[in-house]
């Protein structure tokens, strides 16, 4: 069972999936009402997890800064996927479209460690490409680091392609270094 609500103009606003596992599901868009749990679920999320999505803080001020940018901003949309967990509503994911005027916009999405592999990236992945088709949107955009073999697999699954490969580079400078730049040795003249 899928049932979806529509805003004005048409554009996709939520929706409630019957999920095998764990029930009755929704993802819905985030305002203050989710403040709460959208702040429990990026504090929530693991080191690895951190490392791969990361594209705001995880703290309540920074919840609170995101909640707060998102409320009549038309350029982007962002959702929360809720089950039921425990007697209570949980935010087990996240994901937003930023760049909505664009036509093609960077999508992005975070599923909640303990609610991982259960197939809520796929349900969110979904809901997120319907809601940029309903907005008229031509493509989508995502970054995914090489070393997510589970989101490369997932964006796959939907018909996403490398269009390019960047490479993240690091120097770390050692804090009292006399050499060169990448030498780490003290006082080093060359050779």
């Amino acid at each position: 069972m899928r049932a979806d609500a529509r805003a004005a103009g048409g554009a996709l606003a939520s929706r409630r999936v019957e999920h095998p596992r764990l029930g009755a599901i929704e993802v819905r868009r985030l305002g203050e009402g989710e403040l709460d749990r959208f702040a429990e679920l990026l504090a929530g999320l693991s080191e690895p997890s951190r490392r791969w999505f990361h594209p705001h803080g995880y703290d309540r001020a920074a919840a609170e800064r995101v909640v707060a940018g998102a409320a009549g901003d038309d350029d982007q949309a962002r959702w929360l996927l809720l089950v039921r967990d425990g007697g209570r509503e949980v935010a087990a994911g996240y994901g937003f479209l930023w760049n909505l005027r664009d036509g093609a916009p960077s999508l992005g999405i975070a599923v909640r460690d303990g609610f991982q592999r259960q197939g809520l990236g796929g349900v969110l992945m979904e809901f997120l490409l319907d809601a940029a088709r309903s907005r008229g949107c031509t493509a989508v955009k995502l970054t995914v680091y090489d070393d997510n073999p589970r989101a490369r697999r997932l964006y796959g699954r939907f018909g996403f392609t490398t269009r390019r490969l960047v490479h993240h580079m690091q120097l770390d400078l050692a804090p009292a270094s006399d050499g060169p730049p990448g030498s780490g040795e003290r006082g080093a003249t060359g050779p």
